[in-house]
């Protein structure tokens, strides 16, 4: 959060991902797909704030996330691609963004870029699939019970005075 409020304009942690997609495809459907994916997971509603000395994580009950979908030759496709790759605002949601790029008849180019602040590349890995469960109607898509801000909640409740003893005196002396 510091990195990127002391350098706005960097996007040293954006995490886009681009994937060549083949055969038809509902661009309605998977608009659909992807507000389902956003309302299932809080993550991709959260946005940051500083307030009081503070940064703090909230999270919008709902967030408006359009796909840019637009059509080009193989001579836009770098441009639009090094154009899809912005800061993110950390303290609008979303934090992340989704191009579709139509490059022929049944040939697309699909565009996700997150900020690292909200997903890992396993999250990312487990994101995608799970638009791809929506966008094909499978029903699994209940399989995942507990979110980041579950782990989050968890973590604040442990006790770490031991753990925070033991860091005190293995450095007591010398940070390495």
């Amino acid at each position: 959060y510091y990195y990127c409020q002391k350098d706005p304009s960097s996007v040293a942690y954006n995490m886009p991902q681009f994937s060549k997609l083949k055969g038809s495809l509902d661009v309605d459907k998977l608009r659909a797909s992807l507000k389902e994916v956003c309302k299932k997971n809080s993550i991709l509603r959260t946005r940051f704030i500083f307030e009081d000395d503070q940064v703090y994580q909230t999270i919008s009950d709902d967030v408006n996330i359009e796909m840019e979908y637009i059509k080009c030759d193989n001579t836009d496709l770098k441009f639009e691609i090094d154009n899809f790759i912005k800061p993110f605002d950390l303290s609008n949601s979303p934090l992340f963004r989704v191009k579709l790029i139509e490059i022929k008849n049944d040939e697309y180019i699909f565009a996700f870029d997150v900020h690292h602040i909200i997903s890992d590349g396993i999250s990312m890995s487990n994101l995608c699939m799970e638009l791809s469960n929506y966008y094909n109607g499978l029903k699994d898509n209940d399989s995942i019970v507990f979110q980041y801000i579950d782990y989050c909640e968890w973590l604040n409740c442990l006790d770490t005075t031991e753990a925070l003893g033991f860091w005190k005196k293995t450095f007591k002396d010398t940070v390495p």
